[in-house]
């Protein structure tokens, strides 16, 4: 039986378009100095206290701009309606979807920080703000809806194990949407509203309606798992809750590089031997009573290192339940046990992708790394 769609689904061409103008006007609109500043402030910026000495260091703004480049404008190649392409192009569509929202959530930021900083703008120039921002705050919450029933369909048609995400409440009682974004970080954003989450998540229904009557058109689902899915749309269970911790309460402006600390880092955990893919609940408790990371680092290493939902929700339920001494933030004398801290900041290592990492072990590298950090404070964090 052939559906009839009355909506144009949404292409991963539009996304990725989006992304790069976003992308690109914060890059000109911002300088080098002041991009670098928003990427380190996660370093000692965090609500519990807990800093997070992994962010990688080791280069200058302009090589930061160009790996933030490289980083969010890779998947070019993506063509098709959201949710009907191969798996592999689902997963890279979720990708660029995630980053059109954290960058459209910024610009929006910005502009509305721009109004609230020059109270005595004529009303045009604050009309022409208000618009602004009025217009990145849409796509903001069109990215966030994609994002929704981009996961559902790739969790209920795919792969339920390579997203951890969901819904959470943030220390103000704010409905607040997280994901472990594979390579990246943590990110996090609010929905505005209680009435903004509830318009949110029905329209994500509504368009995983069609995405999967197009799906079973194309024989890519059968008729009984169509009318399974759709049980469960009816159900209201399209969103789930994030059962882990909300650690970067600033997600700044995150890249998917791999560099020195986490290849030393890796090390450190006696993990370089091991495939991502074969890290087991041993081989995480050892991560925990190790020491010399707290439990902000080890997430943000698991995340970076493209560990499993499975493998997070374990992190996640072990750090609970073990021993708080062994969670505690290590001292930098602890750290210097293990690092010398004397080395070479401005040397960078090829990245190498999620994907990649979750196929090989990456190899020993016989080289040492700097903490310095940064709590330099901007806009739009």
């Amino acid at each position: 039986m052939q559906y009839n769609n009355n909506i144009n689904l949404a292409t991963y061409e539009e996304i990725y378009k989006k992304l790069k103008n976003n992308l690109y006007t914060f890059l000109s609109t911002t300088s080098n100095e002041a991009i670098k500043k928003l990427y380190l402030k996660p370093i000692n910026n965090n609500f519990n206290s807990l800093d997070n000495y992994l962010i990688e260091t080791g280069f200058n703004s302009e090589q930061l701009i160009k790996k933030i480049k490289t980083s969010y404008l890779k998947r070019k190649y993506l063509k098709g309606n959201i949710g009907t392409v191969s798996g592999k192009e689902q997963y890279d569509g979720i990708i660029n979807i995630a980053l059109y929202l954290l960058i459209s959530n910024k610009l929006a930021k910005i502009y509305n920080y721009e109004i609230l900083s020059h109270p005595y703008w004529d009303n045009s120039k604050k009309h022409l703000y208000k618009e602004k921002s009025k217009t990145y705050k849409n796509q903001k919450r069109d990215a966030t809806i994609k994002l929704i029933y981009s996961l559902f369909i790739y969790k209920e048609t795919v792969n339920d194990n390579d997203f951890f995400y969901g819904h959470s409440k943030d220390t103000n009682n704010n409905d607040t949407f997280i994901i472990d974004l594979p390579g990246f970080s943590q990110i996090g954003v609010h929905f505005g509203s209680e009435s903004h989450f509830d318009s949110t998540i029905y329209l994500a229904k509504i368009n995983i309606k069609y995405i999967l009557k197009e799906k079973l058109n194309l024989d890519q689902i059968t008729k009984e798992e169509f009318n399974k899915l759709m049980s469960k749309i009816n159900n209201d269970d399209i969103f789930p809750e994030y059962t882990g911790k909300f650690y970067e309460n600033v997600s700044a402006f995150p890249i998917d590089y791999y560099g020195k600390i986490l290849q030393q880092t890796r090390r450190i955990l006696q993990l370089n031997e091991k495939q991502i893919t074969d890290i087991n609940e041993n081989d995480i408790r050892k991560m925990l009573q190790n020491g010399c990371f707290n439990e902000r680092e080890l997430h943000y290493f698991a995340v970076k290192s493209g560990f499993s939902k499975p493998q997070l929700e374990l992190l996640s339920q072990l750090s609970k339940e073990l021993d708080k001494n062994y969670l505690e933030k290590p001292s930098k004398k602890q750290k210097n046990n293990f690092i010398d801290m004397t080395s070479l900041a401005q040397e960078v290592f090829p990245e190498t992708t999620v994907k990649e990492r979750q196929q090989v072990s990456i190899h020993e590298q016989k080289s040492n790394f700097d903490f310095k950090n940064s709590s330099s404070k901007i806009i739009g964090g």
